[in-house]
């Protein structure tokens, strides 16, 4: 990946806009990455931390 960074405001943290920000950024760049990893973010990860994540959020998992 380039090392340009990507940036986009949202009025509000929720999902909606969280995926709308993901789809944005992998048409910026042009790819979309085979894995990424989130830390305790409540967005994607209901419980646990960093590798003892035990459960996802269902709507984000693609």
């Amino acid at each position: 990946m380039s090392a340009i960074p990507f940036v986009m405001a949202f009025p509000s943290q929720r999902r909606e806009a969280f995926i709308k920000g993901h789809i944005r950024a992998f048409e910026f760049f042009g790819v979309v990455p085979k894995r990424l990893i989130y830390d305790n973010l409540r967005t994607a990860v209901k419980e646990g931390w960093g590798k003892d994540v035990k459960k996802k959020q269902k709507d984000f998992l693609v």
